[in-house]
């Protein structure tokens, strides 16, 4: 105890604040809004459309074929990006829900954009570390016109 009380209040005040504000926002409290940037999503989500993300799902490992995923840019690190992830082979999910749809894999996970002609993704820099992933996007809510759900397992 000796070493806190050399440690002036105002540093240790910050550091306290500091540490409940990592584990509220990272542990505590599961969601969280993503402003996407790009066009890399259109036309499921734009330029500058708010999402709110949950963590829960990849905490717990349960990420789906075709869940849109916010996670840190594989080469730029300062970078976070929204994509949809893509399960090999799994294709067809759009038209049909399927009981026995798998769950992603927790080493590396594919990822697409919507709009193909404009999406750097797997197809580029192949499968992202599952590590990298931040978040699940739950719903869109802004703009207010364009308010939606996202689905799980299927678009």
């Amino acid at each position: 105890m000796e070493l806190f009380k050399r440690i002036p209040r105002n540093l240790w005040n910050a550091f306290k604040l500091y540490s409940y504000f990592y584990v509220g926002t990272n542990y505590v409290i599961p969601v969280g809004f993503v402003v996407c940037k790009g066009e890399s999503m259109e036309p499921t989500i734009n330029n500058n459309d708010v999402l709110i993300t949950e963590k829960v799902s990849i905490r717990r490992q349960h990420l789906k074929n075709n869940d849109i995923i916010v996670f840190k840019h594989p080469f730029k690190s300062n970078k976070t990006v929204c994509k949809r992830v893509f399960v090999e082979g799994y294709e067809e999910y759009d038209d049909m829900e399927y009981e026995d749809e798998p769950y992603v894999s927790v080493v590396n996970v594919n990822v697409r954009g919507d709009n193909e002609n404009n999406s750097h993704d797997s197809r580029d820099y192949g499968p992202i570390p599952y590590g990298l992933i931040e978040s699940r996007a739950v719903l869109k809510i802004w703009p207010l016109t364009d308010f939606q759900f996202f689905k799980r397992g299927n678009k």
